[in-house]
């Protein structure tokens, strides 16, 4: 038997890294003896260098051989920075693109805060609980009936302009079997009218002809919606030439032209006719309310009074510049007519036909206060809004009876459903129409020439008799007081 055989074992080392370097021992062993062989592995390697910039050059270098550094320093110039993250082009850009950024912002900004014109009346769809769901009216149809030829308009002044457009006196041929024509308002936006301002003047026709007609509501008579602008017909009477008849003469305000009517026609309102037009009111509100529609602008500034003393509501809303009324107040991103607002409208912008009533009261006090401005001591601040939300209510106007300053109270009940409604209010005020007043107000408190108060207009002539011209507030020169005619000037002397 052959003792001497040989036997081979292999370790294979293969790829080996850095860290498996160091002594290898092989042990081998039998029945007899036994034996080990210890050999060391060096591994080489590249040298790795690794840099630090910091206040101090920091350079690391591994592998073996153990790598020797050596530092050296080169004049290099003339070479650009590779490593440069912005370069003055692309600064400039930069500045260029949040320059032009900031520009589009103001220019945004300035844009959304511009108010838009639309149609303040609403038209309830259906009623949720306390939610009401007002009818779109872009889905109101438009009959062709009321296209009326332009070139049958004759223009005369303008009665009113804002910033949306303007409302102007006009003759109308063709309307009536009359040859001389008829009288109308034409209602018109701006050259440059945004579309979305044409819609709004496009669903007031179509609410418009939707209610149907009124005595004591501005009716529509006819549009021009074809080939061009488009143009609305609101009916007037023959003897009242404007939108607010003053007295006696043309009188000119900072933003209005009131073109009045003739001495003669300007007859005298006694407290048995400021009821009566205060019913009126109420018979046209009545009436909106039975059509579902809710006004939302109920103020004396909407009230046209017309020859024979025939009160209609309106929207004068495109013809007046809300910027600079002061009836008109920024809340939010609107300016509203917070005054004559319910509690609801301006803390829930919930408007319903009871908030209307509230401001039915306002349109009260401004009335039997020979158009004072609301709550005249009182700016629209926190203090304001706080009053409001308490309960808060003006005093008694000058010539507001305790029964038709009842009236006022129970339309500015906190609680909406215990306002009265319009139906209720005639009913109020038709018993007081039963009362005669001798006078309007004391004869000591009478004045030499007259005086004017807001928007309503009116002169004292005699002995207490007052001569009121309208109804309808125009153009504020400031929160308080509102600069129209001088009676002294407009009415004729007896």
């Amino acid at each position: 038997m052959n003792r001497f055989l040989r036997y081979v074992c292999s370790l294979p080392l293969v790829r080996l890294k850095v860290t498996e370097s160091g002594n290898y021992t092989c042990f081998t062993s039998n029945s007899e003896a036994n034996g080990s062989l210890t050999f060391r592995v060096l591994i080489k390697q590249k040298p790795v260098v690794t840099l630090r910039h910091g206040e101090e050059l920091e350079c690391r270098a591994v592998g073996y051989p153990p790598p020797i550094i050596h530092w050296y320093q080169f004049a290099v110039s003339g070479l650009p920075p590779t490593d440069q993250p912005i370069t003055p082009f692309l600064a400039s850009a930069v500045a260029v693109a949040m320059t032009l950024t900031l520009l589009l912002a103001i220019l945004l900004y300035k844009y959304k805060q511009k108010p838009k014109y639309e149609i303040r009346w609403k038209i309830i769809e259906a009623v949720n609980g306390n939610d009401y769901i007002f009818l779109d009216p872009s889905h109101l149809p438009y009959s062709e009936k009321w296209e009326f030829p332009r070139e049958n308009l004759c223009f005369g002044k303008i009665l009113g302009a804002g910033a949306f457009g303007k409302v102007m006196e006009a003759t109308a041929y063709g309307l009536g079997e009359e040859e001389t024509g008829t009288k109308v308002a034409v209602k018109m936006l701006k050259p440059r009218a945004h579309s979305t301002e044409k819609e709004a003047l496009m669903s007031e026709l179509k609410i418009l002809s939707h209610l149907g007609q009124h005595n004591n509501v501005v009716n529509l008579l006819g549009a021009c919606t074809q080939g061009g602008k488009c143009a609305a017909r609101t009916v007037t009477t023959r003897a009242t030439r404007t939108v607010a008849t003053c007295a006696a003469r043309t009188v000119t305000t900072h933003t209005c032209t009131y073109d009045v009517l003739e001495a003669e026609e300007t007859l005298a309102l006694d407290m048995e006719q400021l009821l009566n037009i205060s019913h009126q009111v109420a018979h046209g509100m009545d009436f909106l309310s039975s059509r579902n529609c809710i006004h939302r602008d109920v103020a004396a500034r909407n009230v046209l009074l017309t020859h024979g003393r025939v009160a209609k509501i309106c929207d004068f809303g495109l013809a007046r510049d809300i910027m600079n009324d002061s009836n008109y107040v920024v809340k939010g991103n609107a300016r509203l007519p917070v005054k004559w607002m319910a509690p609801e409208s301006i803390f829930d912008c919930v408007y319903t036909v009871q908030s209307d009533v509230w401001s039915y009261g306002i349109l009260l006090w401004e009335i039997f206060s020979l158009g004072s401005s609301p709550y005249p001591d009182l700016p629209v601040d926190s203090r304001f809004y706080k009053l409001i939300r308490s309960g808060y209510q003006m005093s008694r106007p000058v010539l507001g009876t305790p029964e038709m300053y009842d009236v006022m109270s129970q339309c500015w009940h906190l609680d909406p459903h215990k306002r009265p409604t319009f139906q209720q209010i005639r009913q109020m005020i038709n018993k007081q129409l039963d009362w005669t007043v001798e006078q309007v107000c004391d004869p000591a408190a009478s004045v030499a020439g007259g005086c004017h108060v807001g928007g309503l207009c009116c002169a004292v002539c005699g002995r207490a008799v007052l001569r009121v011209a309208c109804v309808w507030l125009g153009c504020a020169a400031n929160s308080d007081t509102v600069s129209l005619c001088d009676p002294r000037t407009t009415v004729p002397s007896h």
